[in-house]
């Protein structure tokens, strides 16, 4: 299992950042990155085809508001 790293921009607009093996990795980057306090939106959510809706997800525990 994988775990990614997705931003939100300011339109919706939603990209994946990045991919980690480990969750504390993802969780990581996701909390490094909204804590520059910009508009977007960062989130961990695992990374596989069942999960590949692009919204957080109570499996992605490190969902992150605004």
């Amino acid at each position: 299992m994988s775990f990614r790293v997705v931003r939100q921009d300011d339109n919706g607009v939603r990209t994946e950042m990045a991919c980690f093996a480990a969750r504390a990795d993802a969780e990581a980057m996701a909390a490094a990155y909204e804590a520059r306090a910009h508009k977007q939106m960062y989130w961990v959510e695992i990374a596989n085809d069942d999960a590949s809706s692009g919204s957080p997800t109570d499996e992605g525990a490190g969902t992150l508001g605004r």
